[in-house]
Order: structure tokens, then sequence, then C-alpha cells
């Protein structure tokens, strides 16, 4: 894709969401969620479009205020609500397959406690997660996504997209000689 393209294209469509109510009158309607469109708008971008856009940038700190809002991260309480209400399980039946206490993932879905990357993982397998979802879990809460070439990350990999529940995806690991999940 053509840079200039991409920038004019992403700039124009954040730029015109960012105005201020009184530069446009006839859209008060859609006033309430410009932040979040852009937000959508930037996201929707690909890393690769994000590096070219970097590297094209005047300045670090131009692109730094320009693209604000692909830096800020979701509350991992809240993505993981998101998650289970999608899926109509209950936060009693999540901790007992997640292997974690009532008490704990209260503490998580109130963003009180950081679960540790074993935690996010079992709790993304308890929900059950896709792949994906539990990659986006990882990296929001500051950790390394799940790599295939990692034999004890392939073992995980292996159960959630067969769909396994954790405790499988421990005996597993432990059959393997790696370290389990708890």
């Amino acid at each position: 894709m053509d840079i200039n393209r991409l920038k004019d294209n992403a700039g124009s469509q954040i730029a015109a969401l960012q105005q201020p109510v009184a530069q446009q009158p006839e859209q008060n309607y859609f006033t309430q969620n410009a932040m979040a469109q852009a937000s959508l708008v930037q996201e929707s971008l690909s890393t690769g479009d994000l590096l070219a856009l970097l590297k094209s940038s005047p300045s670090l700190s131009s692109f730094l205020s320009d693209h604000q809002s692909i830096f800020k991260k979701r509350s991992t309480g809240a993505l993981i609500e998101g998650m289970i209400r999608k899926r109509g399980i209950t936060k009693s039946d999540l901790s007992k397959r997640a292997g974690i206490s009532w008490v704990y993932l209260y503490q998580i879905l109130t963003n009180r406690r950081h679960p540790s990357r074993n935690r996010v993982i079992c709790i993304g397998l308890a929900i059950p997660c896709s792949l994906d979802e539990i990659q986006i879990l990882l990296s929001n809460c500051g950790y390394s996504k799940l790599d295939i070439r990692n034999r004890r990350d392939a073992i995980i990999i292996y159960g959630i997209l067969h769909q396994q529940n954790m405790f499988t995806v421990n005996d597993e690991l432990f059959e393997a000689g790696e370290a389990t999940l708890n």
C-alpha cells in the first residue's frame, strides 16, 4: 500500500473524527463516539501499516501524539468480563475451570490483582478462548505471546486449538516434562 495514501486516509479519518463539536454541528449525534471511532480506525491498521507510518513520520513526538489511541491498554478485568459474558459462563464456573479461587478471580476482574502469565493462560483455557483471544489477553497484560517455536508454548497452543481444558493441558505438559500452568 502506498505510504502517502495510507497516511492521508488514516489522517483524514482521524482528523474528521477529532474536530471540535462547534465545527461539526450536523454531527452532534456522533460526537460522543468520535474518539472511539478514531481509535477503531487506528486499531484496524496492521503492524506493517503502523511501522510504515512511524518510518515516514517527521518526528517521534508527532507519531506518538498522532497515534495515542494505539498505546492505550484495555482493562484486563473488562476484557475477561466481556469474554465470559459472550460465552455465557458464570464467574463461579470460570474460577473452578481455571483452578483459581473465586476471591482471586474477583480481584483480577476488578483490576486489583495482576495475574501471572500462567494464570492468564488458565483463565483463557477455562473460558474457553480462541488462540487469538488468549494472545490478546497475554499482550494486554504485558506478557509475551505464546510462541509455537517454544516447546512448552507449542503444547499449550495444541491444547487451545483442540479445545482442551486446563487440567488436560497440565497433564500434557507434565507428561512432556514441562512446567505445568499451576
